[in-house]
Parts: C-alpha cells; sequence; structure tokens
C-alpha cells in the first residue's frame, strides 16, 4: 500500500490511536495547500448523505498520517507529485488551483482521471486510483465507515452452543 506492510494487529492499534486525534487534524506531512486539496478530493470521493462521509471519519488526517510515519520517500515523492498534477490539471483547464475550482469542476476533474489503473496512460493517472482506493479504505477502516456504514457487527448471528445432535443434524465439513 505505501511501500510497507502492516500487520493486521497492528491496524487496530493504529486506528484506535487516530481515532484519539481525528478531532483536532492537523498535517504532519502535507503542507497545508495539498491538505486541503486532500481534504476535498476525500470528500468528493465518499460525500457525506445520511451517513458521515470520508471529511466525518477523518480520512484526510489518516492519509496524511499515513504518508507522514509509515510511507517510503518514494511514496512520499509520488503522492506530492501526484497532487501538483491535480493542480496543474485543474489550472490547464479552468485556469484555477484544484481548491478553488467549483465543486462541478472538481468533480470533472476527477472523472477524467477516475480510469482503471492498467488502463491509466502515466503515474500521474495511475496515482488517483491508488488515492481513491487510499481514501476508500481509509473510510471503512474507520469506526464511521465500518460501524454506521457497513453496520459492522463483530460477532454475526446468535451463538448457540452445545446443541443435541438430533437438533443440529448433520455435521458439515471441508
Amino acid at each position: 500500500m505505501l511501500g510497507v506492510s502492516i500487520p493486521l494487529s497492528q491496524l487496530e492499534i493504529l486506528a484506535s490511536s487516530f481515532a484519539a486525534i481525528k478531532d483536532e487534524i492537523k498535517p504532519q506531512f502535507l503542507e497545508s495547500k495539498d491538505f486541503i486539496l486532500l481534504t476535498q478530493i476525500a470528500d468528493l470521493v465518499i460525500p457525506r448523505t445520511d451517513t458521515p462521509g470520508a471529511i466525518d471519519a477523518g480520512v484526510h488526517g489518516f492519509i496524511d498520517m499515513m504518508l507522514s510515519q509509515w510511507a517510503s520517500s518514494e511514496t512520499q515523492s509520488k503522492y506530492l507529485a501526484g497532487f501538483n498534477y491535480i493542480n496543474k490539471e485543474a489550472k490547464l483547464s479552468f485556469d484555477a488551483n484544484f481548491i478553488e475550482c467549483t465543486k462541478g469542476q472538481k468533480i470533472s476533474i476527477l472523472k477524467r482521471l477516475d480510469i482503471r489503473k492498467e488502463s491509466a496512460k502515466d503515474q500521474r493517472q495511475a496515482f488517483f486510483v491508488e488515492l481513491k482506493w487510499f481514501v476508500i479504505t481509509g473510510y471503512y477502516s474507520s469506526k464511521e465507515g465500518a460501524s454506521i456504514e457497513l453496520n459492522y457487527d463483530r460477532m454475526p448471528g446468535r451463538y448457540q452452543g452445545c446443541l443435541p445432535f438430533d437438533e443440529q443434524g448433520k455435521a458439515w465439513s471441508s
């Protein structure tokens, strides 16, 4: 994901430590303009509806924290170049930085970048596909995404232990 594999046991610790600081999100890696750009993109990828959106889940802060604490310098450079590319696309298309564009203009830019990674013409187009995946993964790993949007239940179904054999029927095998 970011040039580093994270054991699943570490993800829960990482997510819980991030949740504690989510309300006071300050960029750790990105400069202010890139952090705002990331925030706006995350909001466009998963907006607030009748369920919390990416901003409510703090996905922008999560991505910034991952870039700061877990990403390789190569990945960090790729993300900075990707944000610059998105801004250049906005300037070419609408003569404004991405964060200054209207919502419709921003969506237009992101739709042009939203192609399959395999058919991306270059690394800059592949960047948005990866960023979008990162937003979605961050969202569905958050409390808001997992418990409100997905209605996550750690132990789904009702547990019935010690049933008499005649009530259970045949045993299953794999």
